[in-house]
């Protein structure tokens, strides 16, 4: 016989006293819990069968956090501190009581140096569903007197927080949340938004995207496990169609990714309403492509010495409103050397170039002005930036270029090797038939041919040409270019070799200038 009582409200009040009752869920935060059970109580007159609703619905947003003693944790770690102990050390002991931290351990150095390459120092941080991640305060780049703010589901956690800012020297505060029933409308420079949206879109559709509209904050950083908990892998296969989904007509659109473990990482910043594709109306007006928007510009970086930098380079650089760049943490050092701050620095690299290209394109529309630059030389001589300048120009949009030094045609005038004649191989496959076939059609090029090489496949590479070459062709190897150890070795392509594989191991960049094949 179904156990029905009354009304849905006396169900719901029941719902939740029997929810809140289960050791695993009495520490939850109570409005939370009663929305649960309100949702349980409309769908189910059984009594019975609405607790079992509720307690699933739980268990599948939160029963792996919940699972161990976060609170204690955080308690036991401020003591450990506050005895001398070391605040990392202690802090990464402690996060592994709550399962989501715990994954992250292993990775707290670069997941956070990232970040920071992102962001910079922050002032002020809101981490949503923060769990033990607030531990991690020793790894975040935090300006003095900078505030944290954490929110999470597990109210005993929530109160163990506000102890942190006794032991670290930033202003900790926290609070329960129900981030689905009621997204909070924070400000802050960083909103950290970790294994979240999949957690809140579980419980209500839409919840995601409504989570990162209420932020008004200048940078989000969001993650997606790409596994389970439980250690099911494929977990977030179209981890870029939940972030897309999540930001659609937010103002946020993805600057960067990233990924450490099983964790992958986007950074979103605001855009204009017209970039993103909000309007009053809720319609976008396409833009005229051949309008008075802005312009790409590649511009050529210096391949080892800053004072490479030309006046063209420096002049488009000082334009930009956007730099896209391959490493932002390498170009990022450039832009301070010359004392330069674009608006925004966004990361254009391989895997996320045909992505990165639509954006571009919406920013000149937009009337902004992008340098795209590479970590050194040209962009598109063996680094990103091709797709990005041939999606602008299928577009009507306006390219340029500011020359500037490249490794290949320096270190061709520098090996002494004929250059009225020659051409640009790049890096070569790095295994299998193709990089066969491409050696093959090297060696038996006529003219002077200019390779790139990693220091870790340098060896391998010159025996792999002194096989199909003979070790009498002529070749220049050069390293480090414009540096100030720059160094070049030319001669017999055996001698080199043989010099090369007796000296120390081969560090930083190599560029390979093979002879071409003699006329027979």
């Amino acid at each position: 016989m179904a156990r029905s009582t009354g009304s849905p409200a006396e169900r719901a009040a029941e719902v939740a006293r029997q929810v809140l009752a289960a050791p695993k869920y009495r520490s939850l935060d109570e409005a939370l819990v009663n929305r649960l059970a309100q949702e349980a109580a409309e769908r189910f007159k059984d009594r019975g069968e609405a607790v079992k609703w509720a307690k699933r619905k739980l268990h599948q947003a939160f029963g792996a956090f919940l699972s161990g003693t976060p609170a204690q944790a955080v308690s036991a770690c401020v003591a450990k501190i506050a005895a001398g102990a070391d605040p990392k050390e202690a802090a990464r002991e402690a996060m592994r009581a709550h399962a989501s931290s715990a994954e992250r351990v292993d990775w707290l150095d670069p997941f956070y140096a990232t970040i920071e390459q992102w962001c910079g120092p922050a002032s002020s941080v809101v981490d949503l569903a923060c769990g033990l991640n607030a531990l991690a305060l020793p790894w975040m780049a935090l300006a003095p007197d900078a505030t944290y703010t954490g929110l999470d589901v597990d109210r005993t956690l929530a109160e163990a927080l506000g102890a942190l800012d006794t032991v670290f020297p930033v202003r900790v505060t926290a609070a329960t949340a129900d981030l689905v029933a009621d997204p909070p409308r924070l400000e802050a420079d960083v909103a950290l938004v970790l294994k979240t949206l999949t957690t809140v879109e579980q419980q209500r559709s839409g919840a995601a995207q409504r989570l990162i509209a209420a932020l008004d904050c200048r940078h989000v950083v969001v993650t997606l496990p790409r596994r389970s908990l439980s250690g099911k892998r494929g977990y977030a296969d179209d981890a870029d169609a939940i972030v897309g989904n999540a930001i659609q007509g937010t103002g946020y659109e993805i600057a960067d990714t990233a990924a450490f473990g099983d964790e992958a990482m986007y950074h979103l910043v605001r855009v204009a309403a017209a970039e993103a594709g909000v309007a009053e109306a809720g319609v976008t007006e396409a833009a005229d492509p051949a309008s008075e928007g802005g312009a790409l510009t590649l511009v050529g970086t210096p391949i080892g010495n800053l004072g490479d930098l030309s006046d063209g380079a420096l002049a488009a650089l000082r334009a930009a409103d956007v730099v896209c760049a391959e490493d932002t943490r390498r170009t990022r050092k450039l832009l301070s050397a010359y004392d330069l701050h674009p608006a925004q620095l966004v990361s254009v690299r391989e895997h996320n170039e045909e992505r990165s290209a639509a954006r571009v394109l919406d920013q000149l529309r937009a009337g902004r002005r992008v340098a795209l630059v590479s970590d050194a030389g040209m962009p598109m001589l063996s680094d990103p930036g091709q797709r990005v300048a041939r999606h602008v120009l299928d577009g009507g949009g306006e390219l340029r270029v500011a020359p500037g030094p490249d490794a290949a045609s320096t270190a061709l005038l520098l090996s002494g090797l004929p250059a009225q004649r020659w051409c640009f191989e790049g890096f070569l496959p790095a295994k299998g038939a193709e990089r066969a076939q491409r050696v093959a059609a090297v060696t038996g090029e006529p003219r002077t041919v200019v390779l790139y090489e990693a220091p870790h496949r340098l060896l391998r590479t010159l025996d792999d040409l002194v096989a199909a070459a003979g070790a009498a062709r002529p070749v220049a190897v050069l390293n480090d270019l414009t540096k100030f150890y720059e160094r070049a070795w030319r001669g017999a392509l055996g001698q080199v070799r043989d010099e090369l594989a007796a000296g120390p191991e081969p560090r930083g960049e190599f560029v390979i200038v093979l002879g071409g094949q003699s006329p027979r």
